[in-house]
């Protein structure tokens, strides 16, 4: 069997960067959206494109309060 002295290693970091992660307070982060979003659609109006995007856009607009 071939042992990869690396692995342990590997393992070892991605636990270290998991427990940074979770130490960082979340204060820190920005609520998101802090303004209006701008979408754009590459579709003519009252295409198929077009109604999607606004249905998104309307669902969007919903969960995040805007």
């Amino acid at each position: 069997m071939l042992r990869v002295p690396r692995a342990k290693s590997y393992w070892k970091w991605c636990g270290v960067a998991c427990l940074i992660v979770q130490l960082v307070p979340d204060g820190w982060a920005q609520g998101y959206p802090a303004r209006a979003i701008r979408m754009l659609v590459g579709t003519s109006a009252g295409g198929g494109g077009d109604v999607i995007g606004r249905i998104i856009a309307q669902g969007l607009t919903q969960h995040w309060g805007q």
